[in-house]
C-alpha cells in the first residue's frame, strides 16, 4: 500500500503574495479551491493510493468532500515542521499511525494543483517494485506542447533537456538515511563545492558540459544514499507544473477551469469545479 504525504505547509512570503495575503500558499485560492486542495483530491482519487496526510494548515480541509474524507479516516492533518525535512518528517510519523502501515510513500509539494488522480496512478504503476527511490522527470518538449510559455528549470543533459517533477516515492525502510542525506544536500544547494563534495566533481562538470545521461544520475543518487533510485521519465506535464508565480496561477486557473467544463460536458467528477 502506498499512503501519500502532502507538504504544503509554506509560508505565503514570496511572489504569491500579490495574488494572496493569507498566511500559507496553500490556501491560495485556484479555480475556486484552496491550492493545495486539489492536490488532496488527485490523491484520493488515485486507486494506488491509500491514507492521505496534509502537512499543512487545517483550513484546507474545510471544503466538504475533503471533510468527509478525514471523517472516514483516510485523510488526516499535521501542523508543518520548522523546515522541510521536519515536515516530511511529521508527515511520515502521522502515516505510520493507520492500519496496515504504509510500505511506500508517495510524497508530493501542495503547489501542483494540476494533478489527478489517473496521473498519479500512471506514475506510480511506472514505478519499479524493488527501486528505493522515484523520482519523475519532464522532456522540455513534453512540457513546452502541454504548456506554451510555462517558465520552467531544465537541466541540459546528453539525453536531452528535463525538468523536475513535484512527486517522490520511497520505500519507507529507507527513509530515514535519505532524509539524513537530503538535509546536507539541501544545506549545500546553493553552494557548488559543497555540491562537489556529494556529487563529485566529475559528474558535476559532465552536467555542466552536458555530457552526463539520466542513467549516470540515478546511479550517483544511489551511491549517495545508499538506495536504488530510478528516474522516471513521465508523459504527463501536469506532474511539473507548480505554481509558484502569478503567470503559474493564471495559466492553473486557466487550465482548471476548461478541465471543468469539459467534465461537466462528460457529467464528470465532482472534482471539477
Amino acid at each position: 500500500m502506498i499512503g501519500a504525504v502532502i507538504l504544503a505547509g509554506r509560508r505565503n512570503e514570496g511572489r504569491l503574495r500579490a495574488l494572496y495575503d493569507g498566511a500559507y500558499e496553500a490556501m491560495l485560492p485556484v479555480a475556486g479551491r484552496p491550492m493545495a486542495a486539489w492536490v488532496i483530491a488527485a490523491c484520493l482519487e488515485a486507486r494506488t493510493v491509500g491514507p492521505v496526510v496534509l502537512v499543512g494548515p487545517p483550513e484546507v480541509l474545510a471544503d466538504q468532500e475533503l471533510a468527509r474524507a478525514a471523517s472516514t479516516g483516510r485523510l488526516a492533518q499535521v501542523a508543518p515542521g520548522s523546515d522541510l525535512i521536519e515536515s516530511v518528517r511529521r508527515g511520515v510519523d502521522a502515516l505510520a499511525t493507520f492500519q496496515p502501515r504504509p510500505e511506500r510513500l508517495l510524497l508530493l509539494t501542495g503547489d501542483a494543483p494540476l494533478i489527478t488522480g489517473e496521473i498519479l496512478d500512471r506514475f506510480l504503476d511506472r514505478c519499479p517494485p524493488d527501486a528505493d527511490l522515484c523520482y519523475p522527470i519532464v522532456r522540455r518538449d513534453t512540457m513546452e506542447a502541454r504548456f506554451p510559455g510555462a517558465a520552467r528549470t531544465y537541466v541540459r543533459l546528453r539525453d536531452g533537456e528535463f525538468t523536475g517533477g513535484n512527486a517522490l516515492v520511497v520505500r519507507s525502510v529507507v527513509l530515514p538515511r535519505i532524509l539524513d542525506r537530503a538535509r546536507e544536500l539541501y544545506a549545500a544547494r546553493k553552494q557548488p563545492w559543497k555540491l562537489a563534495v556529494h556529487f563529485g566533481p566529475v559528474i558535476l562538470w559532465r552536467v555542466l558540459t552536458r555530457r552526463a545521461t539520466v542513467a549516470e544520475l540515478e546511479g550517483r543518487i544511489s551511491r549517495i544514499a545508499a538506495v536504488r533510485g530510478r528516474a522516471i521519465v513521465a508523459a504527463d506535464a501536469e506532474i511539473a507544473m507548480d505554481v509558484d508565480k502569478a503567470a503559474d496561477h493564471a495559466q492553473a486557473e486557466a487550465w482548471l477551469r476548461a478541465r471543468a467544463a469539459a467534465s461537466a460536458r462528460e457529467g464528470g467528477s465532482t472534482w471539477r469545479s
